[in-house]
Order: structure tokens, then C-alpha cells, then sequence
């Protein structure tokens, strides 16, 4: 800064057909002082985009294109000269505009679309926004997220933790039809977005989530993945049972849930439902039994190796298909276990870690059975796995939430509260609704269809005389 006073303004007036104009006053100061004239640029100013690019780009960034499609539709647009006030002789910029879109152009193109499209200021602090849309006398109030956000609790104190609990009206309503004296499966994920946030999943049986738990870590804490206990989850469950309140008389009631091999889930469910039913998710205690199997044995192709890890596959296999509670004795391997270590210290492992009769039950065909005679249903109908929530999951990472992200980054998680609420949830229930309605109609038009079997085709008759498809 030279303080130098030279300045000059000009006020002119557009024609009607926008290509003449009229200057109507210029006021103007043009001397400079001695340390204007002599000084040097320091810095090379800011050169805005053209208003023609951020338009189109913010249209593609509407249709959820990507970086690579907005960039790619930028050079083919710069090639042929496609945008206004291009040209041959200024095919790449103008005096105060360029037209080619750099890197660092997409922070404000982000910026422009999050606020236009969804009136959600990224440059503030995460906290913020969700604070002025949960807030019924904020300018920013958004009416669909608060009916959904049913708690939140800032980080007022070193310490604290971050809690967002997420249940929308459609998702109120799966919770009794698909859990109420039914089954539940619970299981956490992290990774979602920029803050250490975990994110808790409470499923139904039909695959449809009925509630969602986020909480952060303390900033006491490093890792994301060891900073929840049992209390938390104890908290944020009752809070989602007290939120439903009461339908008929009666309160949310679980009959059954099946979990991974989290001791801090199950123990969260038995306190909020005392008389609940646990079971154990065949996957993950047969992958918790490999992983320790491969620690314990050591890697031989000999036959006596091949023969032990086949006779405690067996034995892992009568241990989930018990219905009374004993402790199976392998004879053969135990006569032997002088010869090879491993096997003592594996079976070792089974009977300490996996013996308990609470653990038991929670991972035989006892449980399922207590699980069928409770719910009324075949033994087919019990969640072996939590193979539904673990694919649930994997599409949240794969492919709702990246539609939102900027080149692959986790997203803060105000945008990412907004995105689960304004779109994801409401998309994975629109799905579910339109495939039930498919399986309805699909079921009704054949159970009143006639099949007959000709040695070229299959056609179906109704006896309405409706037209019947032709079936190859």
C-alpha cells in the first residue's frame, strides 16, 4: 500500500440493443504519488471465471457431476468457443474474466452451489449451520431436519462428545411396523466424514434403517474406532426408545437383536430391553474363530495339519448347531495336542471366550429356536447375519454419500447430516417402496394367472379375458 489517491470513475449507460453505451459522468484523480510510480507488483490479482462457465458448471454440479465431467465439458467449450463473449483472439480469458476452470476455482464453484442449491453456507463452522437449522427462529431454519433430529448435544467442554440422533417420520413408523415385538440388528460404522464421528445403525428386519446414532470422540481420545463404551450407546438407544413414545398403549418392544461381536452393542441393548433376546452374527464369529485359528496353527500343507484344521471345523460346527448347553470333548485332537501346541491353545480359546452359557445361547441353534418360538415364525425367518447392515453400509461409502463429496473428500458433518436426511433416507425408502409395490403387483398378476405350457412358448390365460403377456 502506497497511499496513493489516483482513482478514476466512470458512470455510463446501456443501450437497448446491449452493444452501445453512453458515458454519462467520469470523475477522476490520474496524478500519482512518488511511491505509486516507483513500486512493483507484488502479487498477481485474482482473476474471476466468466459468469458463462460458473453457470454451466453449477448446472452440472446440480445433475451431481463430478470434477472430471465439469472439466472435460470445459475444455470441449473452450475448444469450440462455445462460451459468451469468446472468441479466437480471446479464446482462454478477457480483461477481468477467464474461462478455463482451475483447481483452485472449484472451492468457490462448491461454495456457490451448496448456497444455491440448498441455502448452506460451507464457509462457517459445521456446528453452526446444524445449530440454525434446528433453530424454529433462525432465518435458516430447516422444518425436515428438525422433525428428524430427535437429539443434539454439543461439544460445550473438553471431553464431551459430539451426539446427533436421526429418525424421520418414515423411518418412526418402519420402527414399529418392522421392529415392534420383532427383530432388530445393530452395528456401528466410522469414516463418513472429516470429524471423528461414529456412526450407529439400528436396522429393521425387512432391511430398512429405523434409526441413526452419530457421536464424536472425545478430544481426549485418538482413535475413532476405540472412543464409545457402553454408556453412550445405553444413552442414545433410550433416547430413540423415548422418542417413539407409545402406539396403542404400548411402548417400543424388541423381542430379539442380533449383533457382531461388540460386547458394548449387546450390553447396551440388555439395559435399555432387560428381556431381550441376543444373538450373535454367524459371520463374524466364524471370522473371529478363523482369525485365531490361523494365529494358533501353524502353516503346514502335512497331513496331520490338514487333518486337525478339518476336525475343528467340525467341532466349530457342532459348537453352533447345540441346543442343549455341554461342552463337546474332541478326544481325538485333545490325545494329540502333545504333538502340536496350537491346537491346545485354539481349544483353549473356544472354551474360555465362546463357553459362557449368556454366549451360548447368543450364537447356537438354541437361540435361534428361543428367537422361533418367541416371534411365532420358522427358524429361516432369524437373521443369521448382519450381512443386511453391513451392505448398507457399504452403500452409504459407495455410493449415497460420494454423490455429495468434492473429489472424493469426507464431508463435515453438517453436510452430512443433511445429505442422510434430505436424501439418502428418503431415497432408500422410495426404493423400498416402489420394489414392494413391483412384488405386490407381480405376485397378484400371476397367483390369478393360469399357466399353460406350449413346446415353443408359455402364455398365460385369465379368465377376465384381459390381455395376457407372452412369456419366451
Amino acid at each position: 500500500y502506497t497511499g496513493c489517491l489516483a482513482h478514476a470513475n466512470m458512470t455510463y449507460q446501456i443501450g437497448e440493443d446491449s452493444k452501445m453505451s453512453v458515458v454519462m459522468q467520469v470523475l477522476a484523480y490520474l496524478e500519482h504519488n512518488n511511491k505509486c510510480c516507483t513500486a512493483e507488483l507484488d502479487k498477481i490479482p485474482a482473476i474471476p471465471l466468466h459468469e458463462h462457465v460458473v453457470e454451466v458448471a453449477l448446472r452440472q454440479l446440480g445433475n451431481r457431476a463430478g470434477i472430471n465431467v465439469n472439466q472435460s465439458t470445459n475444455i470441449d467449450m473452450l475448444t469450440h468457443h462455445v462460451y459468451r463473449g469468446q472468441s479466437p483472439a480471446n479464446k482462454l480469458a478477457t480483461v477481468n474474466h477467464h474461462y478455463n476452470i482451475l483447481s483452485l476455482d472449484f472451492n468457490q464453484l462448491y461454495q456457490q452451489h451448496y448456497c444455491k442449491a440448498f441455502s448452506i453456507d460451507i464457509k462457517i463452522a459445521a456446528e453452526h449451520n446444524v445449530n440454525n437449522w434446528l433453530k424454529p427462529d433462525s432465518t435458516h431454519f430447516k422444518p425436515n431436519l428438525h422433525k428428524s433430529v430427535f437429539q443434539y448435544s454439543t461439544c460445550a467442554s473438553e471431553g464431551e462428545q459430539l451426539k446427533i440422533s436421526i429418525s424421520t417420520p418414515e423411518m418412526q413408523d418402519a420402527a414399529w411396523e418392522f421392529c415392534h415385538k420383532k427383530q432388530l440388528v445393530l452395528d456401528g460404522m466410522f469414516g463418513l466424514c472429516t470429524s471423528r464421528l461414529l456412526v450407529w445403525i439400528a436396522l429393521g428386519w425387512h432391511g430398512l434403517p429405523v434409526a441413526m446414532l452419530l457421536f464424536s470422540a472425545p478430544s481426549v481420545n485418538c482413535a475413532t474406532h476405540a472412543v464409545y463404551d457402553t454408556n453412550i450407546l445405553t444413552e442414545l438407544l433410550s433416547g430413540w426408545k423415548s422418542w417413539l413414545g407409545k402406539r396403542h398403549g404400548e411402548r417400543l418392544t424388541l423381542y430379539a437383536a442380533i449383533t457382531d461381536t461388540d460386547f458394548k452393542e449387546r450390553s447396551a441393548l440388555l439395559r435399555v430391553w432387560s428381556n431381550l433376546i441376543l444373538l450373535l452374527c454367524k459371520f463374524h464369529m466364524c471370522q473371529c474363530w478363523t482369525n485365531k485359528q490361523k494365529s494358533s496353527l501353524p502353516r503346514s500343507k502335512s497331513h496331520w495339519c490338514i487333518y486337525a484344521n478339518s476336525r475343528l471345523l467340525t467341532l466349530e460346527e457342532a459348537y453352533v448347531q447345540q441346543i442343549t448347553y455341554r461342552i463337546p470333548c474332541p478326544n481325538d485332537l485333545l490325545d494329540r495336542k502333545q504333538y502340536l501346541d496350537g491346537i491346545a491353545k485354539y481349544l483353549d480359546y473356544l472354551l474360555t471366550t465362546w463357553m459362557p452359557q449368556e454366549l451360548w445361547s447368543s450364537r447356537s441353534l438354541h437361540g435361534h429356536k428361543k428367537v422361533v418360538n418367541c416371534l411365532g415364525i420358522p427358524v429361516q425367518g432369524v437373521l443369521p447375519t448382519t450381512n443386511h447392515l453391513e451392505s448398507l453400509n457399504g452403500n452409504l461409502k459407495q455410493k449415497y454419500v460420494p454423490q455429495w463429496q468434492h473429489s472424493g473428500h469426507c464431508l463435515q458433518f453438517d453436510m452430512l447430516l443433511y445429505c442422510l436426511v434430505s436424501n439418502n433416507l428418503p431415497q432408500i425408502y422410495a426404493q423400498h417402496c416402489m420394489v414392494t409395490q413391483y412384488n405386490t403387483w407381480r405376485h397378484k398378476q400371476f397367483d390369478h394367472s393360469v399357466i399353460t405350457a406350449t413346446s415353443s412358448n408359455l402364455r398365460l390365460h385369465t379368465s377376465s379375458g384381459a390381455p395376457c403377456p407372452w412369456l419366451a
